[in-house]
């Protein structure tokens, strides 16, 4: 047994200090890039390519049933603000079934002011019709505009 302690004490440190910081900021580019490459997949890259897909799907009408402005409170680190998100309400008919939905294009844009958002849904009256873009694998999944 004496003779392992032996050889194991005569071995030179195989990772010093500096390896040792090398290796932890590696390990940390490498979280860093994930989690920045997953943000921009979830929040770009997935809007984009479902938009991209919906501009093939095939259209019907639907009916506004409601077409408002919500404000909603951004509470960030240091400040704090009043934002705005459109909520368009509708129905449509695909394959026999009626089916309802919010869905106004796939970012979910929250807006700095008012005036903005309400120019879109201003865009949307109530009770009239308009074309929505219907998943055909998926008829609940609708979609106002594909434009983003």
């Amino acid at each position: 047994m004496s003779g392992f302690k032996d050889f194991m004490r005569k071995q030179p440190d195989i990772v010093d200090k500096k390896n040792t910081a090398v290796i932890v900021l590696c390990i940390a580019a490498v979280f860093c890039f994930c989690c920045g490459f997953g943000y921009l997949t979830v929040s770009v890259l997935h809007p984009l390519i479902k938009s991209n897909k919906a501009k093939k799907w095939p259209t019907t009408k639907c009916k506004i049933l409601e077409s408002n402005v919500e404000s909603c409170k951004m509470v960030g680190r240091h400040s704090r603000r009043i934002a705005y998100r459109i909520f368009i309400q509708y129905e449509y008919e695909y394959g026999g079934e009626k089916y309802h939905s919010d869905k106004y294009d796939f970012l979910d844009t929250i807006f700095d002011d008012y005036k903005t958002a309400k120019k879109i849904t201003n865009e949307f009256k109530l009770n009239n019709n308009y074309e929505c873009f219907v998943n055909p694998d998926s008829p609940a999944e609708a979609v106002l505009r594909t434009k983003l």
